[in-house]
């Protein structure tokens, strides 16, 4: 289970940083929902009701909070006009009845990876809560992410020659190491390191 969760969270990822989500969106109740099929049913009514207004991308993860109920955290980009969100949410769930939260958990341009690992650790979180095969986010359709590039390959004897090669793997291709993240899993024997995504000619990200 805790192997599944792990690969939807990469999933997760991987579809954040493909729509440039810089956003976060969370929907929350005001009665204790502890049904997690109502929240799918009331986000697709929502995004359906979006879907008519806007091009609608989304990546979608749910979370139990400590009291129980059910709530959503959608990642998104850009700007989001928060009244027509609650109102419709509203409109799903009955006045009074829900809450909605528009946030940057970064407040800085170019760190889509911190959004897409902020919204990704919810996967690995909960992963105990979803049953087997059960998919554990919700993404629109289209979404398409990029395949991977390989940069450099490389053998090192040992692991700090390995991370060093890594991170001069990395600022050789042109990033930033502002605000980057990283994770190094000496028994499972991999690092990984996600940086701010690079610009182009014209020094947009």
């Amino acid at each position: 289970m805790l192997s599944a969760a792990k690969r939807a969270r990469q999933q997760v990822r991987l579809r954040c940083k493909a729509i440039g989500a810089d956003r976060m969106i969370t929907l929350t109740y005001r009665e204790n929902v502890l049904d997690k099929e109502r929240i799918k049913r009331d986000f697709d009514s929502l995004r359906r009701l979006l879907g008519r207004i806007q091009n609608f991308q989304y990546v979608a993860v749910p979370e139990r909070q400590k009291r129980g109920a059910w709530h959503l955290h959608i990642a998104v980009k850009g700007r989001q006009n928060y009244r027509v969100l609650r109102a419709m949410w509203l409109r799903v769930v009955g006045e009074g009845n829900g809450n909605v939260d528009v946030r940057n958990p970064n407040r800085e341009v170019g760190l889509r990876h911190k959004i897409a690992t902020y919204i990704g650790k919810y996967i690995v979180k909960n992963f105990d809560e979803h049953k087997l095969n059960e998919k554990r986010y919700w993404a629109s359709r289209g979404i398409k992410v990029p395949e991977a590039e390989t940069i450099v390959h490389f053998l090192e004897d040992e692991a700090h020659d390995a991370i060093v090669a890594a991170y001069n793997s990395a600022t050789e291709t042109g990033v930033s190491l502002e605000g980057h993240q990283y994770y190094w899993n000496e028994d499972a024997g991999y690092f990984w390191l996600a940086t701010r995504e690079r610009r182009d000619t014209d020094g947009k990200a």
